[in-house]
């Protein structure tokens, strides 16, 4: 499929409204390139959208990690802690990659 068929298969595949709305933006926003695609537009596009799934993990381990005892659930407070840490880390990159070409 393609054209806009194909454009709500990707919309809808998105985890978040983040993400759906930015598969909105990118739809109707022409391509700032002239010939074949530049691998570092490719690159910002795809961190932007992966930025939105990403963020949206976070907000639920917070949510997860505010509702465990730690004391009682040490394993998996420090499972999920550390899961948050490493997703924040990958949280920080892809915001520096989505910013660092447009």
């Amino acid at each position: 499929p393609g054209g806009a068929v194909w454009i709500e298969s990707v919309r809808d595949a998105c985890a978040d409204l983040a993400g759906q709305a930015l598969v909105a933006e990118l739809a109707v926003e022409p391509l700032r390139i002239d010939g074949e695609p530049d691998p570092r537009y490719v690159s910002v596009t795809v961190a932007r959208l992966q930025w939105g799934s990403v963020t949206a993990r976070i907000r639920d381990l917070k949510s997860r990690i505010q509702r465990i005892n730690p004391i009682n659930n040490k394993d998996e407070y420090f499972a999920l802690f550390g899961e948050l840490l490493s997703l924040e880390q990958h949280a920080r990159a892809l915001r520096e990659q989505a910013a660092g070409g447009l």
